[in-house]
């Protein structure tokens, strides 16, 4: 297999990009019938407007249908694959979305890619999409002529956990279109290694030239799967072709000193422990900041299924996919934090606070709901962390702790659980009281806050604007609460609502998150 990777130059300026669209269409119409693959970079059509919307638009609109042209003419001109990355518009809309396009042998487009991991620059800039991202479960693969292929973007190289996704789908070659301009020679080198080694696959890198002397950028090239360079670019212009023998190669290594060779993939997955490692994959919810509004939030997970804030009640909000779920969380009097729900019918009335953790657990919240939940308890919050990391946002309503001493060792012990589990952006702290809440800004500030109202009066903003809370969930909202609180700042409001008429009539009105307690009737409001 002969393989052509482009390096053209980088535009250091708006200006100059039709100079570096011209070279690559150049290198596009030089291309023969010999080659088989044929790369080019990141943002062939606005490689310097990432950061600058109008410079994206204008640069876009201008060079995206005659590069995409040239890219497929010269699939088909050269019966070669050709993948090209672009700042191509959203169907429907006026945002681009960062994209890979691979071209088949006969000019059509065989698959396209769209970049999953956004940098500062592309995240912030307001007509680059990222909606999408939180619909991206699995690597893209497509089968070409026999070649596996699969694709990485410029900021994607830094995560090797994506990496090791690559592999389960024994790729033979992983494509990276890429800009990464400000990154050393030897880092570039680095991570187009591991990712070869990682995936057991080709891996083929283009990047722009950055000038001459250049120290960062650049480094278009090829790894093969044993993590060997078989050619880097480095800092130079133009293009270079590879022959590739046996482009289905698999690296195998010993499994064990004096052990039989194992394809590398699989030795490094066959003995894995992933509940040791961060959470992540594809049930791994967006955090509180990411999730789309407005959503729906399970209050106690399915109470109407199972007893309220028991594990139970909680795996049946989370395999329904709920994004939000609010627990009640109380101290016992031997300061360990349970969940507890109030109002469970045969439960008797007490006070968590009087109670030991042995009591606690010594009732049956399950037999009180139906004979079918007989023996369970209510968990532990470190429990329910541990289970649920990353796989929901978790709302904790902290209750009925009246000490002071007392709340701020429930905050110290929350944050350490958070790091512990690896899952401070996935929760939230909710409380009745101001001064509590300006408590967790000061233990945790990194944990978001919600303030709980039964009206909006001018006193409570404010008191909500001093705990710099994120969002607010009002019980009895009136009509123009939700605008005011929009435009004082507080970006996510809250409505509770079991009817479905009633949460529609909120969501018009701007409610971001409808918290429910009949899952059922309400789970579509999230779709």
């Amino acid at each position: 297999m002969k393989i052509r990777v482009i390096q053209p130059p980088y535009p250091h300026h708006a200006e100059d990009t039709a100079s570096s669209v011209e070279t690559m269409l150049e290198e596009l119409k030089n291309c023969d019938p010999s080659l088989d693959l044929i790369l080019l970079p990141e943002c062939c059509n606005a490689p310097s407007g990432c950061g600058d919307s109008s410079i994206l638009v204008r640069l876009a609109n201008t060079f995206t249908d005659p590069l995409v042209s040239a890219a497929a003419e010269t699939a088909k001109r050269c019966s070669a694959h050709v993948g090209i990355n672009l700042y191509i518009r959203e169907d429907g809309s006026d945002k681009f979305r960062n994209r890979t396009l691979l071209f088949n042998t006969d000019g059509t487009l065989a698959a396209r890619y769209d970049k999953i991991h956004l940098p500062l620059s592309e995240a912030t800039n307001p007509v680059i999409a990222n909606a999408y991202i939180q619909d991206c479960t699995g690597p893209t693969l497509v089968t070409l002529g026999g070649i596996r292929y699969s694709f990485m973007t410029c900021y994607d190289m830094y995560y090797t956990e994506m990496m090791n996704r690559i592999a389960a789908e024994r790729p033979d070659i992983v494509l990276v279109c890429s800009l990464q301009r400000g990154e050393r020679h030897d880092i570039l080198e680095t991570e187009s290694k591991t990712c070869a080694f990682l995936c057991n696959a080709y891996v083929v890198r283009s990047s722009y030239f950055m000038g001459p002397g250049s120290t960062t950028g650049g480094c278009s090239m090829i790894v093969s799967p044993d993590g060997r360079v078989l050619h880097n670019a480095t800092n130079s212009c133009g293009h270079f072709d590879l022959e590739i023998e046996d482009i289905h190669y698999k690296y195998a290594r010993a499994n064990g000193y004096g052990q039989p060779p194992i394809p590398n993939d699989l030795f490094q997955s066959i003995y894995r422990a992933p509940w040791t490692y961060r959470p992540a994959g594809a049930h791994v919810r967006p955090t509180l900041s990411q999730l789309k509004h407005p959503h729906v939030c399970a209050w106690q997970g399915a109470p109407r299924c199972a007893p309220g804030d028991t594990l139970p009640s909680l795996g049946i909000a989370l395999s329904l996919g709920v994004p939000e779920i609010e627990v009640d969380v109380r101290r016992t009097k031997d300061g360990q934090l349970v969940l507890w729900e109030d109002a469970l019918p045969g439960l008797p009335l007490r006070d968590v606070s009087e109670m030991s953790l042995e009591e606690v657990q010594s009732l049956n919240p399950g037999k009180c709901f139906a004979q079918a939940y007989d023996g369970i308890q209510f968990p532990l919050l470190q429990e329910v962390l541990r289970i649920f990391a990353g796989q929901v946002n978790l709302s904790l309503f902290i209750k009925g702790i009246p000490e002071e001493a007392h709340r701020l060792e429930a905050l110290q012990q929350i944050a350490e659980w958070a790091q512990q589990y690896d899952c401070l952006d996935h929760l939230c702290i909710v409380s009745e009281e101001p001064a509590f809440l300006q408590a967790a800004q000061r233990i945790v500030p990194a944990l978001p806050r919600c303030l709980v109202l039964d009206h909006l009066t001018p006193q409570q903003l404010e008191a909500a604007k001093d705990a710099q809370c994120i969002r607010v969930q009002l019980l009895n909202p009136q009509n123009g609460d939700l605008q005011v609180l929009h435009e004082t700042g507080i970006r996510d409001v809250m409505v509770l609502a079991d009817q479905v008429k009633e949460a529609r009539s909120w969501m018009d009105q701007g409610a971001d998150c409808i918290m429910t307690r009949d899952l059922l009737s309400s789970l579509p409001l999230n779709a």
